[in-house]
């Protein structure tokens, strides 16, 4: 082993974390939170959806990624008033507007329960590990003691 594993957010957990908070953002901390307090299936659900899509994503801006959510989700999605979900009422900093001029991205569509994702922003998920690995690699390259290297094995 050259170099040391770095230890960097240069894998797909990544991806996924960064659309969760995206969701999280639009809908406020204190619901998401209570959201997969409460639901921890509908919440591991649309991780695994979510892992799929990600790996079917050809790459295209143009292309659009669409999730079946759970009851739920789609309640949480739509901000309907749930008798479970208390913080409703007490969520003051993100009204979690689907119109938000930063959220046009993603597009929920309550007659079908469908959370719809844009190739742009799927590609902008995948931008941070991209970069991440393109500045490892060419650190790594300059290395001294990696002159004559003919093959690198990223594992991870």
């Amino acid at each position: 082993e050259i170099c040391k594993v770095s230890g960097d957010d240069s894998g797909s957990s990544c991806i996924n974390k960064a659309f969760m908070e995206a969701l999280e953002k639009q809908v406020g901390t204190e619901r998401w939170k209570n959201f997969q307090k409460q639901y921890p299936f509908s919440y591991q659900d649309l991780a695994e959806k979510f892992e799929v899509k990600k790996k079917q994503f050809d790459g295209k801006l143009d292309s659009v990624q669409s999730i079946f959510l759970k009851p739920k989700l789609a309640a949480l999605l739509n901000r309907e008033k749930n008798k479970d979900d208390e913080a409703d009422e007490n969520e003051a900093e993100n009204d979690g507007k689907w119109d938000d001029p930063e959220c046009t991205h993603m597009e929920f569509d309550n007659q079908e329960n469908t959370l719809s994702i844009e190739g742009e922003f799927m590609i902008e998920l995948h931008r941070k590990v991209r970069d991440n690995l393109c500045k490892l690699l060419c650190d790594r390259l300059q290395n001294p003691a990696m002159r004559g290297c003919q093959y690198v094995l990223l594992a991870g």
